[in-house]
Parts: C-alpha cells; structure tokens; sequence
C-alpha cells in the first residue's frame, strides 16, 4: 500500500494516528512516519494493520468502538505479558540454576 492508501484506510474508519497505533501496538509517530513515506511498515505489523482498519474484512471497515476494544484487548494482553514476564519467569522452567 502506498503513503496515501494507509492514511485513507485509517481515515476509511475514523481513527485518528494515536487510536490507529495503540491498535496496532505503535507509536503515533510511526503512523505518521508510515503515511508521509518516510518509511514502510514492516511485515510483522500487516496483520494488526489490516485488523485495525478491516481491510481483508467481507464486512466493511471497523467501527470505532470495534477498534477501542481491540486496543484495550492488545493492553491487556501487555500488561499480562508484563507480568508473567516480570514474576515467575525469571526461572528456567526446568528447575535449573
């Protein structure tokens, strides 16, 4: 997708650049960086890119409150990782030094 293409799908469904990158797990300025074609998104974020803006989606665009729940999904989901990354993992798991 070019510059422009991204920046239509993000506005296709009404997200501004800091929802669209929390969605996609981001930094706002990545979005900006993306649309203005500073730079190209890399491969591993295509599918959070066309989850948030429903671009392989038969039924349409998102809305903006499909797109907030899956931004608060992805939060979670960190924050969880956070924390059995923080107690607990610290120990191999196969009860070695």
């Amino acid at each position: 997708m070019s510059p422009e293409e991204l920046r239509t799908a993000r506005e296709r469904v009404s997200l501004r650049q800091t929802e669209a990158a929390k969605a996609i797990g981001v930094i706002p300025n990545t979005i900006w960086r993306w649309e203005s074609g500073m730079t190209v998104p890399h491969r591993r974020f295509w599918q959070a890119i066309e989850a948030a803006y429903r671009l392989s989606d038969p039924q349409g665009p998102a809305t903006r409150d499909e797109v907030h729940r899956l931004a608060r999904r992805v939060s979670d989901l960190e924050e969880r990782l956070d924390r059995l990354t923080g107690e607990g993992l610290k120990d191999p798991p196969d009860g070695g030094p």
